[in-house]
Order: structure tokens, then sequence, then C-alpha cells
């Protein structure tokens, strides 16, 4: 784990580069220009400082605090690096404002800042010198109910609904905190200019933690009773490792180590199990909601719009009117869009193309139709009719549609991999794994495997039509898109 102080001086390095980086690419276009407007200029240059600004988030130094912000590269695509690199193209496409790039990075910086915090031994110096109430509503912007304060108090309550954290704010207390009992600690700017004298080296910097954190600032003497943490770090042990271990020699000689720490263990997990509880409730209230939605969507049924029954042209019937039957099942889903003709010439003329530019077969290039000679998609039974993922459609709110159940179960095995399992890692309150049962293994490491019978997992075109649509619309017209 990278040291905090290192990972602040790694950004204010990073920081110095882009600047230095940014003026170079401005001043390099001014040399080879004789119209140096700044109107001009900030055009040519910008998608060369967007750039400079991209690399420095998006390709961050190993030490930077953004490098633990950075995941392996199959990362998720909603995670901070992929949405930040996403928001940096739209910026260089003047798609985006710089302003929403930097509302991102505070967000991650602030949680950042939280998680680093809290593990850290300055963390649970804050603590006991705020009070836990004060300490996590200046940290996390909230309180433990039922705590009270030892020293200062904590802001008033807050709704996380309609109000926004100012994590700014919450550091600067905790700093306060902590220099009332550290009148002589050095500044920021001390530590990092120390740093950066010291170099990269480990033996350098060693000296330099114990400079600015252990020797008397008025003698520049190292006190007797920190000579055991200054053979520490100079063995290489993290200074967080080393104050916290300051702290408890310190809590120990007043023999209130023991219960301390097991009072903060409780703490620690009381505050844990809320925010999981507060984080379940949220998840649990936004899948009711949904469902209730989707239910009243199918008790209501899908409806063809009023207007194309008011505004017929002269010689059309209403009952002439037809609806495609994969576009009426999809919207009674909640997952598509209707289509409707309103004449029979226009059907003719346009459902074909319908058929292929929106209800495409989701295998593509890899249809069984297009791979494999010997499949036969004549006739009229459910083994030749489209089908519909469940799975997709009742909760990941899309619509996928394969040419057959044949198609569908010979690119179950990809589609459960690519499309369900990471829905349901974000979204799902089921296990992962939920569906073993209705699959075959085919070899001992599971890896391979198919559906054990695919209408499980699948609704056939006609079955879908009953189910969604024609118990509600008995008298209406569908058309098939065999």
């Amino acid at each position: 784990m990278v040291e905090p102080w290192l990972q602040l001086h790694a950004q204010h390095t990073a920081h110095a580069q882009t600047a230095a980086a940014i003026e170079s690419t401005r001043n390099a276009w001014s040399q080879h220009h004789e119209n140096d407007d700044a109107r001009v200029r900030y055009t040519a240059t910008y998608d060369d400082v967007v750039e400079s600004l991209r690399k420095r988030y998006t390709e961050p130094a190993p030490d930077s605090w953004l490098a633990g912000s950075n995941p392996s590269q199959d990362q998720d695509p909603d995670s901070f690096p992929a949405a930040l690199d996403a928001l940096f193209a739209r910026l260089k496409a003047r798609d985006a404002e710089a302003a929403d790039i930097e509302t991102m990075i505070a967000r991650e910086k602030a949680r950042w800042y939280r998680r680093t915090l809290r593990d850290a031994a300055a963390g649970t110096q804050a603590e006991r010198l705020m009070g836990r109430q004060a300490y996590l509503s200046a940290l996390e912007g909230h309180a433990d109910e039922g705590t009270t304060t030892e020293a200062g108090a904590a802001p008033a309550p807050t709704n996380s609904s309609t109000t926004t954290y100012d994590w700014a704010a919450g550091a600067d207390a905790i700093h306060r905190a902590l220099a009332s009992q550290a009148a002589t600690a050095p500044s920021v700017d001390d530590v990092l200019a120390k740093l950066a004298t010291a170099g990269p080296d480990a033996a350098p910097r060693a000296e330099a933690y114990i400079d600015l954190f252990l020797r008397d600032p008025a003698t520049g003497a190292l006190p007797a009773s920190c000579a055991a943490a200054a053979a520490s770090l100079r063995e290489g042990t993290p200074l967080d490792a080393v104050f916290a271990r300051l702290a408890a020699d310190a809590a120990a000689s007043t023999g209130t180590a023991a219960p301390r720490a097991q009072a903060d263990q409780h703490r620690r997990k009381l505050a844990e199990l809320r925010r999981a509880q507060a984080a379940h409730l949220r998840d649990k209230a936004v899948k009711a909601e949904t469902r209730q939605r989707r239910l009243r969507q199918q008790q209501q049924g899908p409806r063809v719009d009023a207007e194309v029954y008011e505004n017929l042209p002269d010689g059309v019937a209403v009952g002439d009117v037809r609806a495609c039957a994969l576009c009426q099942v999809l919207a009674g889903l909640g997952v598509g869009a209707q289509k409707v003709y309103r004449t029979p010439e226009r059907l003719a003329e346009t459902h074909d193309e319908h058929i292929r530019s929106e209800h495409r077969c989701a295998a593509a290039e890899d249809c069984v139709q297009l791979t494999d000679e010997d499949v036969d998609m004549a006739g009229s039974d459910d083994a030749a009719s489209p089908v519909i993922c469940k799975e997709c459609a009742e909760t990941q709110s899309h619509a996928v549609v394969y040419c057959s159940t044949r198609c569908a179960a010979a690119h179950f095995r990809q589609h459960r991999e690519t499309v369900h399992v990471p829905g349901r890692r974000r979204d799902s309150s089921k296990s992962v794994e939920h569906d073993t049962k209705d699959l075959v293994f085919e070899d001992d490491d599971r890896s391979k495997y198919h559906a054990e019978d695919i209408t499980k997992f699948v609704w056939t075109l006609n079955d879908a039509v009953e189910r969604f649509f024609k118990g509600k619309n008995p008298d209406v017209k569908i058309l098939s898109i065999d």
C-alpha cells in the first residue's frame, strides 16, 4: 500500500508536470504562428490540452492516489477510470464541460480521502479527539445514533437525499482537531518540500519522516521515547504503522488500550452494519418500484396509440390496422416501442425491412441459420419461432431476441456469462449462480455447460403473445414474423 503522504506528493508532482505540458503546447503553437490571438490558440490547441489532462487522470503514476481507483484492463464500464475516460472523450468532442470532469474527480477524491483516513492512525486519533459522532459526521456526513461527543459538536443532521455532503469542509474539521493537539506539527507544504528533497529512495525518505514527525522542532533532538519508532522507519516500516504503534503504546501506558480498542471495533462494526442496511433498503425500494411498474404495464396491456385510429386515411377501416407481434410483446414488457401499420399497403412495403432492422437475431453473424447447414427453419412450430430472453426483459430492461430456440441454446453459455452474470453482480438480489440447477455441465471444472431446457430461459413468440398481449386484447390482429 502506498503511503498517503507519498500519494499526495505524487499528486502535486503530476499537477506540475501536466501544467508544464499544457504550457509547452501553447508556447509551441505561439512560436509557429504570428497571430497569437488567445481565442485562435485555444481552438488550435484544444485537443492536445484535453489529451494532456486525460493522461494525467487515466494513466496515473503507480504511487498516485488515482492508481488505487484504476482496476485491471477488463474493468467494469461503470467504474471510475472507464467513466472518466468516456467523459474526456466527450470533452474532446465538445459534448461535455470541464466542470463535469472536475465534479467526477472531486467525488472520487472524497471517497479516497474517507477510505484512507478511516484506516489510518490519524483517523483513529481524530475520532478520539472529536468523539465518534462528530468524527463520522465530518467524515461521511452522518453520525451513529446513541453516541455522545467528547470534544466538539457534530454538525446539524442533514437529509442526504436533498443535500450534498461537503467533504472538503469535513476534511478541514478533522484537520483542525488534529492540529489542536499538535501545534508544532509541520505544514503540508513543509512535508511535501521535504519529500521532494529526499527523492524516491526509502532511506532518505525515512530520515525525512524522522525529521518532520519525531524530532523536537526546537532543538532537533530525537526524544528517547521516539527512538524505537525512528528505528522502525529506517527498517522500512510504513509511517502509518509506526504512528499506530506509538498511539497504542501511549494508550497502554494509561491502561485504556484494550477497552478502547474493543469499543472502537464494536462502533465500527455497528456503523458498517448500518451502512449495509441502508444500502440494502435503498436497493430493495428501487427493485420494488421496478416490479410494480412492470406489473402495471402487464396488467394494462400494450395499447395501439389512439391517434392511429383517430387519424386514419380516407377509406381505411379500423379493422385494417395491424401491429407487429414482437413489438407489442416487448412494449408490454416495458423494453421496446410499438410498431403498427395503418394500411395493408404500408404493411407490405415496410414490414420486412422493419423485421430486418429491429428484430435481427441477437446472434448476428453467428446465427445458426448462417453457420449450420443442417438447421431447417421451415414450419410454424415453436422450434422455428423467435424467442425472447426472459432474464434480460424482466431484470435488465432490454430486449434480446433469437431467431429460434435452437439458436438461443447454441449461444446460451456466451450470453449468460457476458450479459446475465455481470448484470446479476450489479443489480440482482439473486445469487449469481442461482440458475445452476438448470444447467448441464460437460466437464469437471464446470467451465463448459448448456441449458438443460432452453425454454426455462426464453419465451417463444406464441407464448409471449398469449401471456403479455392476446389475453388483454382479444380482438386485435397481430402479425406473425416467422
